[in-house]
Order: structure tokens, then C-alpha cells, then sequence
């Protein structure tokens, strides 16, 4: 009798892993039928989903391959994603910079926030140029540049240092995400 009910339970955990691991009942099958044909939605759905884990196991690599994707059929929020990822690792700054360049020219806040980033701590490093991107991007309600835009007020030195000034962007970024939090729950 215990080996029974020994043998029901494992089969019941491996039934349960089985659909965990499913890619969320065929949505996510789907939609890499649609990205493959082109669909550039579907594509980021795709990046998305592999980014959060939701896809399978979380794989960065196939996130920003799918937002690559996404961002060549000319969904430039999905630029801005890839230039998010690249921007975690080192060796992707050139890219990280080159799909933040392609979003902020089609004026997605977030795409021109990953900039300012590059043009404070990069090879192209310009703080006026940075600074006009993270007001842009910060007025356009993107909370990581308004986080920018106090920093660059409050640290660097070819600024001139305004406290007030920094403390007043640093709220609105925390604001910011609090709203979205909100928004996700």
C-alpha cells in the first residue's frame, strides 16, 4: 500500500513539473509561430515571456534574441528592452548602446534613459547630452531617467550641484515605480 501511494505521489509531482515547465497551455507556441512570420508583437511577447521565465526557464539569451527580433520588425519599445539586457552585461555595450540609439529616435522615454547611461560612463562620454535625455525621458513619466536626472544634478561635476534640484527628480522616480507596482498587482 505504501509503495502505491509512494507511486501516485511521485506521478503527481511529475505531472505537476510537466505542466510548470509547459510554455503557459500552447500561448507561448503560438506566438513563436506568429514571430516567425514576422509578427513583431509576438516577437516581444517572446522576449518578454523568456525574460520573466514565463516562457520556460528564464534565458536572457533567447529574450534578447526575441527582442532583436521584435526591434527589426520596427517595435522600437521592444529596442529598448534589448538594450535594457545588453546593458547588464559588459561585454554589450556597443549593442546596448546601439538599440538604446534606434528606441530614443522613435522616442520611446525608456530607450533614451539606457543613453544617458552611455553618455555618462561611456567612451562617448557628453553630460550635457546625457542631461537633456534624462529630462526628456524623466518629463515623458520614465522613472529610471527622472533617478538619472537627480543623479546627474546632485553628482557630476560639469553640472552645476543642486541639491533641491536632485531632491526633487528622486521622489518623482520613486513615485514613479510605486505607480507602476500599483499597476502590476
Amino acid at each position: 500500500m505504501k509503495k502505491m501511494v509512494a507511486g501516485v505521489v511521485l506521478l503527481a509531482v511529475a505531472l505537476c513539473v510537466c505542466q510548470t515547465n509547459r510554455p503557459n497551455g500552447g500561448i507561448y507556441t503560438r506566438q513563436q509561430e506568429a514571430c516567425a512570420r514576422g509578427d513583431a508583437e509576438s516577437c516581444a511577447i517572446l522576449g518578454d515571456g523568456y525574460e520573466r521565465g514565463k516562457a520556460g526557464a528564464y534565458d536572457y539569451a533567447k529574450a534578447v534574441e526575441f527582442y532583436e527580433k521584435s526591434c527589426a520588425l520596427k517595435n522600437y519599445a521592444a529596442c529598448a528592452n534589448a538594450a535594457r539586457i545588453h546593458s547588464f552585461f559588459k561585454e554589450s555595450v556597443i549593442k546596448m548602446r546601439a538599440y538604446a540609439r534606434k528606441a530614443c529616435d522613435a522616442n520611446i522615454a525608456s530607450g533614451c534613459a539606457h543613453l544617458v547611461s552611455a553618455y555618462l560612463y561611456g567612451a562617448e562620454r557628453d553630460v550635457a547630452k546625457a542631461l537633456a535625455l534624462a529630462e526628456k525621458s524623466c518629463n515623458e513619466n520614465d522613472g529610471y531617467a527622472c533617478g538619472w536626472l537627480g543623479h546627474i544634478y546632485k553628482s557630476e561635476e560639469d553640472v552645476n550641484s543642486d541639491l533641491a534640484t536632485a531632491n526633487r527628480f528622486l521622489p518623482e522616480r520613486r513615485s514613479f515605480i510605486n505607480r507602476n507596482a500599483i499597476k502590476v498587482i
